[in-house]
C-alpha cells in the first residue's frame, strides 16, 4: 500500500482490508451466556439511623412574667415640682407690651371710644394666695346637686332675662382729629326700676346710649354713676317690673369653681353663654385707649378661662348658683382662655348708693 504522504489522496490506492479480520465459514461463534448464569451486582442496604430520644429533648426556658405592680393612689403619684417662673426683665425706659383687648364690640369702620381700650401688660408681682376654705366661709353658699351641664342650663334660665345689650354713639378725639364712633357692650339689671351695671369703658365719651332688654324693647339710657378706678358704671332706663340679678360674694370665690359668662359678642349675638372655671384671683393688668395715650391700672381682678369676646364687656360672670361674682371687663388677644372680671364686691357700694338716692 502506497503510504507516501506527499501523494494526493485521490492518487492513492484504496486500502485493502486486513486478511486476518475476514470471517471464515469454519469459524465458530460463541453462543450467548445463558440468563441463569448472569451474576447480579449486590445493592447495599440503606443505612439504618438510630431513633431520636424524645425524652432527652429539653424545653426552652421561657422567662416567667413579672407579677403585676400594685396600683398607686393619687396621693402616691410622683409629680415633679413645677419649674420656678422667672420674671420678665424689662429694658430701662421701655415697657414690655402684652396686648390685651377690652371686650367691647366695634360696630363701625371708625373706632369707638368705648371699644378701643387695650390692656398693655400684666402686673409682674405675684398674687396673694387664696383664703382656705372653712365651714364659715361657705355657710351661705347653696348646695346644688347637679351636673355641670344642668347647672349651666339652670343659671342661664335664671339670669338671661336680666342681661342687656348697650349701644353707644359719640365723638372721640385723637390728637388733632375727631371721629364719630358707634359701639356696644353688655350690662345687667341690678334693680327692678331700671338700674343697670356695666363697664365704664363701654359708655365712655358716648353722647347717646340705648339699652336693648331681653324681651326686645330698646330704651334710651342715661349715665347715673361712674367709677373709673374699677372700670364700672351705672346707667338707668325708664322701666319698671324688671328682673334684677342676685349679687354674690366675690370674697368667697375659690379658684377652680364653675364660672359662666353671658353677654352680647359683637353686639349682635345676644345672650351668648360661655363657661369655664375661675383660673385665678387678685390679678392686675394695665389697660389703655388705642386712640390716645391714656392708660389705667386695674387690680384685684378675677381671671377665668370662659371665652370672653368683644361685646361681652359689662356682662355678668356667674357662679353655679346664678349669682353675679364679677363684671366681665377684658380678655387677652395674645393668649387663649384668659379673661378678666371686676369682682362684684367693688360695685356693691356704688349700687347701694344709687338705689337709695333714686
Amino acid at each position: 500500500m502506497n503510504t507516501d504522504p506527499n501523494q494526493h489522496p485521490e492518487d492513492r490506492a484504496p486500502a485493502m482490508p486486513d486478511p486476518d479480520l475476514r470471517w471464515s465459514p469454519d469459524q465458530e461463534i460463541e453462543p450467548p451466556v445463558a440468563a441463569e448464569n448472569w451474576q447480579q451486582t449486590a445493592v447495599p442496604p440503606p443505612p439504618v439511623y438510630p431513633e431520636p430520644d424524645l425524652q432527652a429533648w429539653s424545653q426552652p426556658a421561657w422567662p416567667q412574667p413579672a407579677p403585676p405592680q400594685p396600683w398607686l393612689g393619687p396621693s402616691q403619684w410622683a409629680v415633679p415640682p413645677p419649674s420656678p417662673v422667672q420674671p420678665v426683665a424689662r429694658d430701662a425706659g421701655k415697657r414690655r407690651i402684652v396686648p390685651l383687648i377690652m371686650a367691647t364690640a366695634l360696630l363701625s369702620a371708625t373706632l369707638s371710644a368705648g371699644g378701643t381700650y387695650v390692656a398693655f401688660s400684666l402686673a409682674s408681682h405675684t398674687t396673694s394666695p387664696a383664703a382656705p376654705v372653712t365651714s364659715g366661709s361657705v355657710a351661705n353658699v347653696e348646695t346644688v346637686s347637679l351636673t355641670q351641664s344642668q347647672a349651666i342650663v339652670r343659671v342661664v334660665s335664671l339670669v338671661k332675662p336680666s342681661v342687656v345689650t348697650i349701644s353707644t354713639t359719640g365723638t372721640t378725639t385723637g390728637g388733632r382729629r375727631s371721629s364719630q364712633f358707634t359701639g356696644s357692650g353688655s350690662g345687667f339689671i341690678v334693680s327692678a326700676d331700671g338700674l343697670i351695671l356695666t363697664n365704664n369703658h363701654v359708655i365712655k365719651d358716648a353722647s347717646t346710649l340705648s339699652v336693648t332688654l331681653d324681651d326686645g324693647r330698646e330704651l334710651p339710657a342715661t349715665v347715673v354713676k361712674v367709677d373709673a378706678t374699677h372700670d364700672l358704671a351705672l346707667v338707668r332706663v325708664k322701666a319698671t317690673g324688671l328682673k334684677p340679678v342676685t349679687l354674690g360674694d366675690s370674697g368667697a370665690v375659690q379658684v377652680g369653681q364653675l364660672a359662666i359668662a353671658i353677654g352680647s359678642p359683637l353686639g349682635t349675638f345676644t345672650d351668648s353663654v360661655t363657661s369655664g372655671i375661675v383660673s385665678g384671683m387678685n390679678r392686675s393688668i394695665t389697660v389703655g385707649d388705642s386712640t390716645s395715650n391714656f392708660t389705667e391700672d386695674l387690680t384685684g381682678l378675677i381671671q377665668t378661662d370662659a371665652a370672653i369676646n368683644p361685646g361681652n364687656s359689662g356682662g355678668p360672670l356667674l357662679d353655679a348658683n346664678g349669682s353675679v361674682i364679677g363684671v366681665v371687663t377684658a380678655a387677652s388677644s395674645s393668649a387663649q382662655d384668659m379673661g378678666f372680671a371686676v369682682p362684684i364686691s367693688q360695685a356693691k357700694q356704688m349700687i347701694a348708693a344709687a338705689i337709695s338716692n333714686a
